[in-house]
């Protein structure tokens, strides 16, 4: 499949993604549940911001993740992570980028894929 565009409402913020995400991650911590994101999880190289001079981010902990938004529609577009999350926990030599899935263009694509869903509520 060719590159994606994942973009807020108002247009204002555009990422592009190297390809289709496999599956996509519904979290229920205190963040993403209020959020009321989908996360599509990428290596850092395969996420490509194309329009953010409206972008605003936000941390607890800018040395772990920052999450971004669009500050004129408000949408919730992706967070730069400083590690993957694997079985045996954090891998710090493997940054990432999770993106609101939500911001498909492709609508289709994101309601046909697999959600796994991830306990963040209880922590790690």
């Amino acid at each position: 499949m060719t590159a994606l565009t994942a973009r807020c409402h108002c247009g204002a913020t555009r990422l592009r993604l190297a390809h289709a995400p496999e599956t996509l991650t519904a979290c229920n911590c205190s963040f993403c549940f209020k959020r009321g994101t989908l996360w599509a999880y990428y290596p850092a190289g395969d996420v490509l911001v194309l329009e953010d001079a409206h972008t605003v981010g936000y941390s607890r902990d800018p040395a772990l993740r920052v999450h971004y938004h669009c500050g004129v529609c408000g949408c919730g577009t992706h967070s730069a992570l400083a590690c993957t999350w694997t079985e045996h926990g954090p891998d710090f030599s493997a940054p990432c980028i999770a993106v609101n899935a939500r911001l498909l263009d492709d609508v289709a694509l994101t309601e046909a894929l697999p959600v796994n869903a991830v306990d963040g509520r209880s922590g790690w």
